[in-house]
Order: structure tokens, then C-alpha cells, then sequence
């Protein structure tokens, strides 16, 4: 049985009294949620989770993946003397961002930064539609693995294994190598000085690669040599554990109804439909009559219900004020008039729906060890509104991490008797 987000979520949010995501009413014994609960509760979660992953052994989140090295690639482009500038370069994909690229009228082995830029200067005379061959000697990870574990398999080859250095790299793959008068190998970036040779990759190196264009500073492997053709590279990688937000505990509203409304202000009785987020909360605008709009007012720090989109910045004559400021959702009484209005949802789950999120945690582990953990975590926040129950949390934390610690992954057997 896989646990949600949700559900872990609530059991945190119970220790500050809450016990419904929706807002309670005036006079209700239970809590409401705050503003920040719901942030603090996901990224409570989210630490909790990267600390299991931290500290239990690797092997308890790896998965079986792989890549495909591309062989040689003829491209062409238009190169500047002594720029890494680059324009017109055909044949471009994503996926060539670090391969090597050898290019007519430059002795030296070259990289690819992106579409339009290498990662040193072009040594050869300015020209354009200049031929060149990209080598697919580089795979970037995606954000969901942290790392590569070794060894790593070609068809039909003896394990590649991933060299500890760049020395050890340049070594392993059979390039000349450059030496200081000491008789020390030079570690200077890989791209500098050789011709790299050409056939069936036999190595690996894993290495850091930050990337303007990604959200992520990725890990990239590069093989040696480089690869004469297109080949199959399968490996084992450590996964890594998502991030959790408020959308990952509620599943966000996108449709409301409005009753209640009287007199010249019938109009408001309508659906709502969720059109775009105002002051980082999301607004709502009639089907009916989109006039009328329900959303988070900064200069009241409260939801509300106007007649027009332009009282949304600004102080209007009159207007219904909600009574909740992390929900639209219950009663709005009328400010410059009388009356009050119902703002409902039909939304699946009303206003509580659970997105489903699944926390990648066998179950065992989510009682005894991911939710004292949680706790521990969110109890350091301001969300956290309960100092009588600290010292039991963290009592629950510190047995939670001995246990981790002396977790084991799973093993096969090692020695089978026959009778």
C-alpha cells in the first residue's frame, strides 16, 4: 500500500490541531490552516525524505537505466577565430551539449557548450559552413538521478568501469598524455592538447556539468574512446527523491460556486472558473458574469468577492470579505452593505482533494522512520504551534535515525547447501 503526500501531511498538521485542509467556522474547537502551514508541511517532507535518502545505503535507491552513444555525427557550422561563438550549427540536439566536436581547421578536440557556443575558442581561421563531426562520447543525467554507479555495460563487452580520476581516464582510454617535468599526468579539461582516438568505448568518467540552460546542475558521464558508432550504455543510478509542494498535499481548486447573494448583487450567484494567479494565490472569475471575481486582496490579506477585476489592487466602496486567507472556500460577509454569501466548490474532494502524490518509500519505513523524521523537521518551522510536544518529537527523531543508520540493503544469498 504506496502512502500519499496527503497522508503524511495530516498526520503533521494534527499536532498543530489541524485536522481539515478546509477552513473550519467561527467558534469550530478545530484549527484552520495558516498561511505557510501547507508550504512548511510539503517541505518538511521533502527534507525528511532527502535525509532518508542521505543516509540509508545507495543500494536501497538504485534503478536500472541506460543511454545511447551516439557515433559520429557530420555537422556544419560558422566559426569565429578566437571565439567560442558559433552560429548555423546543423543537425543540433540537446543531447550533444558536452559531446566532443572535432572541427576542420582546428588541431585541437573541442566541446560542445550549446547550439551556439563551444567550450574554448576556435583556433582555425574564421569561415563559415565549416565541416566538423560531433562524437557522442557524453551522456547528462536527467534531474532524477544524483549519480552513476559503476560499473556500466556495453553489448557483449566486459564491465566498463568509472575511473576514480581524470588521470585514471586519460590513462584507461589510451590517449597521449601530457606530463609535467615532474613525469605527472596533466589534468587539464579533457577537450586540451589530444587528438582523442576513435572505437569501442572502454571507460567512463563521471563528472560535474553545469548547464546555463537546465534548472538543475546535472552529472554527466563521458566515455573514451570516442565512439565509433551507436551503441547501447546500460548502467545503474542513484535515484533522487522528489520535491513536494502544497499542490502535492491539496490538489488546487479550479472550480467554485457562489449562493447567498441578494438584490442588485444576484449577479454574484454563479460558477466560478480558475483564470490566473494574483499576488501568488490563485483568482477566480464568474462564467456568467466575468465581472465579478474571487481572489486574494494584498491590502486586506484576506480573500474576496468583487464586482470588478480592478478592486483586486485597490480599496472598493463594498465588497464581500471571506474569513479565511489560505482559502476561498466558506462564508463572505458583505462590507459596505449587508448580507453574506456561500463560496462552495464542486471539485472532487471539496477543496480537500488529494492530488494522489505517492512518497517512493517502502511502506515499513513511513511510520517508523519518513513521518518522525517529518516531524522533527516541521516542528523547526513557524507553522509549528505545539512547544509541549518537541521534546517527544525529537526523542522520536533520534530513534528514527539510529534505525536508519543501521539499515541494510537487500542482499541476495551468498552460499546455497545442497543436501
Amino acid at each position: 500500500m504506496s502512502v500519499t503526500v496527503q497522508q503524511v501531511a495530516r498526520t503533521l498538521l494534527s499536532y498543530i490541531g489541524v485536522t481539515q485542509f478546509t477552513p473550519q467556522p467561527v467558534g469550530s474547537q478545530l484549527e484552520s490552516c495558516q498561511p505557510g502551514d501547507l508550504d512548511n508541511a510539503a517541505l518538511a517532507i521533502t527534507q525528511a525524505l532527502h535525509e532518508v535518502h542521505e543516509v540509508s545505503p545507495i543500494a536501497n535507491r538504485e534503478v536500472s537505466t541506460g543511454a545511447l552513444l551516439y557515433g559520429p555525427a557530420a555537422v556544419r557550422l560558422d566559426v569565429t577565430e578566437g571565439s567560442t561563438a558559433i552560429d548555423n550549427l546543423s543537425s543540433y540536439a540537446a543531447r550533444m551539449n558536452g559531446s566532443t566536436i572535432r572541427i576542420s581547421g582546428d588541431d585541437q578536440d573541442n566541446e560542445l557548450a550549446g547550439e551556439t557556443q563551444l567550450a574554448r575558442p576556435y583556433n582555425g581561421p574564421t569561415a563559415t559552413g565549416v565541416s566538423a563531426t560531433i562524437y557522442g562520447d557524453s551522456v547528462t543525467l536527467p534531474s532524477s538521478y544524483s549519480r552513476a554507479i559503476g560499473p556500466l555495460w556495453l553489448p557483449n563487452q566486459f564491465p566498463m568501469p568509472i575511473a576514480d580520476s581524470r588521470e585514471e581516464f586519460i590513462r584507461l582510454s589510451g590517449w597521449p598524455m601530457v606530463v609535467s617535468p615532474g613525469g605527472r599526468g596533466d589534468l587539464s579539461p579533457l577537450f586540451s592538447f589530444i587528438r582523442k582516438s576513435v572505437g569501442r568505448p572502454r571507460v567512463a568518467l563521471a563528472m560535474g556539468a553545469y548547464d546555463g540552460t537546465l534548472d538543475y546542475v546535472p552529472r554527466r558521464l563521458r566515455v573514451a574512446p570516442l565512439p565509433d558508432q551507436n551503441y547501447t550504455l546500460a548502467f545503474r543510478a542513484a535515484a533522487n527523491p522528489p520535491r513536494f509542494t502544497r499542490d502535492d498535499i491539496v490538489s488546487p481548486l479550479t472550480a467554485l460556486t457562489v449562493t447567498g447573494a441578494t438584490g442588485g448583487n444576484s449577479n454574484a450567484n454563479q460558477g466560478y472558473s480558475y483564470y490566473c494567479d494574483i499576488n501568488g494565490y490563485r483568482a477566480f472569475v464568474g462564467n456568467t458574469h466575468p465581472e465579478y471575481m474571487i481572489s486574494f486582496a494584498a491590502w486586506i490579506s484576506n480573500y474576496v468577492l468583487t464586482s470588478s477585476p480592478a478592486d483586486v489592487f485597490s480599496l472598493p466602496g463594498s465588497y464581500w470579505q471571506g474569513g479565511s486567507a489560505t482559502s476561498p472556500l466558506g462564508g463572505y460577509s458583505h462590507q459596505g452593505g449587508t448580507g453574506t454569501i456561500d463560496v462552495a466548490t464542486t471539485d472532487s474532494g471539496g477543496g480537500a482533494g488529494d492530488p494522489g502524490t505517492i512518497i517512493p518509500i517502502v511502506d515499513a519505513a513511513v511510520e517508523l522512520i519518513l513521518i518522525p523524521m517529518a516531524l522533527w523537521r516541521f516542528a523547526s518551522t513557524p507553522s509549528f504551534r505545539n512547544a509541549e510536544a518537541k521534546p517527544g518529537i525529537e526523542k522520536q527523531y533520534r530513534i528514527a535515525l539510529d534505525k536508519l543508520k543501521n539499515s541494510r540493503p537487500l542482499t541476495a544469498t551468498r552460499q546455497v547447501t545442497y543436501y
